[in-house]
């Protein structure tokens, strides 16, 4: 069951004591300033338009706010408790991922795997050889001096090699990003024009990532599922989600080609970045696949249809840079590190927030994204006339004109249609 551990989400609030929030928040704000401008240059400038950013106060969370009257003046927010959030999370990971090496058989049975053995971008160690490159130039000046603190001093339990260092900054810089995308995503595909409500004169829109208007119980991290019987799911809400997550994955992957730094490595941590921000909004989901009542659908379909799109674009970036001859000679090397991410992710999460009364199973999240694969798509099913018949408004309105929306949705839709309607 997916319930939280009250002691492990205590630790949490004591582990923000030791945040330099300062510091993190400078960082945020410098590489979203890098965003804010880029989306500036290439989205709203030419139309006249300005996307400002606003940090605020309050539940973690991150949205955009879209004026019907000047829909090309977005204003976007970011939680400064969410860039907390985030950090944490960047900052234990490396620590729990050789936790799991160190103190579990879990990463040692993977490595078994013999269908994996072969695979040219396979790594035993907790985390893969990262090198300073590998980090954002923004970045890179503090990561390296603090991997030389780390490496000039003996540490009691443990000291962080470079890798693990680079690690943190990737994947703080990497979280941010995809949620940037996201909700830059609503804005550019014009979801403020979809709702039935949106075409009256007047309505604004604001899109928040975790649904506040749904009460949270103590401690929860995000997302909402709403009380079934009180509402009826928002289908066509759910399916723009879906919509803006495949924006965040398509504009990630090319930020990091525009930089130079889609790399193997890299891209696993973007993986296991994205498998942490939908395991943050699994908080108070129900361990099962059942239709959403939210305006988002379960985490774990993001989940899924998120990496259906990254493992086939880089499947395809690949091909057209002349890497591989063939999408087929990228499929193991691409699927060995998704399993893999998911795995991480999966004991990451489970170590950090959940309890759990029996360790012989899977953690929650884990058992769903690797047992239920028709029940995933049974789900994705469900939600594929209103992906259909939103997809199209999205593509005459869409403000980047380079986008994968189309691509995204014959990969879902696809994937959709694979197993038989029950």
């Amino acid at each position: 069951m997916n319930e939280l551990d009250q002691l492990k989400l205590l630790r949490l609030q004591q582990e923000k004591q030791y945040i330099n929030t300062e510091m993190i928040e400078a960082l945020a704000r410098e590489l979203l300033d890098e965003l804010v401008q880029w989306t500036n240059n290439e989205v709203f400038t030419p139309r006249g338009g300005e996307l400002q950013l606003d940090f605020t106060l309050g539940a973690p969370n991150a949205g955009v706010y879209v004026p019907a009257a000047s829909p090309f003046h977005p204003r976007m927010e970011f939680r400064t408790s969410l860039i907390s959030d985030i950090y944490a999370d960047a900052f234990t990971f490396p620590i729990v991922c050789h936790r799991i090496s160190t103190e579990t058989d879990s990463l040692s049975h993977f490595n078994q795997i013999e269908q994996f053995n072969t695979v040219p971008v396979r790594f035993v160690s907790p985390l893969p050889e990262l090198h300073a490159l590998n980090v954002a130039k923004l970045f890179r000046p503090m990561c390296e001096e603090i991997s030389a603190q780390h490496l000039s001093r003996k540490h009691d339990r443990w000291t962080p090699q470079p890798s693990d260092v680079r690690c943190r900054f990737i994947m703080f810089e990497l979280m941010i990003v995809w949620t940037f995308f996201h909700e830059l995503g609503h804005a550019v595909q014009g979801h403020h024009r979809m709702h039935s409500k949106g075409r009256l004169s007047g309505f604004d829109w604001n899109y928040m990532e975790i649904e506040e208007s749904v009460p949270f119980s103590a401690g929860d991290l995000g997302g909402a599922t709403g009380r079934p019987g009180e509402t009826e799911p928002d289908l066509a809400a759910q399916a723009r989600e879906l919509m803006a997550d495949a924006e965040a994955t398509d504009l990630t992957l090319k930020y990091l080609v525009a930089r130079n730094r889609l790399t193997f490595n890299v891209w696993y941590l973007l993986l296991c970045s994205m498998g942490c921000m939908f395991q943050r909004f699994y908080a108070i989901y129900p361990d099962n696949l059942d239709v959403s009542h939210a305006k988002h659908p379960h985490p774990v379909i993001r989940d899924e249809t998120s990496q259906l799109l990254c493992m086939n674009w880089v499947a395809d970036y690949l091909v057209a840079n002349k890497n591989i001859n063939s999408r087929e000679a990228s499929v193991m090397s691409l699927t060995y590190l998704s399993v893999r991410a998911s795995l991480m992710t999966g004991l990451f999460r489970s170590q950090r927030i959940e309890k759990r009364d029996d360790s012989s199973g899977l953690p929650s999240y884990m058992a769903l994204i690797t047992n239920t694969d028709g029940q995933w798509k049974s789900y994705l099913r469900k939600l594929l006339p209103d992906i259909e018949r939103q997809v199209p408004e999205a593509l005459s309105y869409h403000l980047i004109e380079l986008n994968s929306l189309e691509y995204w949705f014959q990969l879902i839709k696809a994937a959709a249609l694979s197993i038989p309607e029950n």
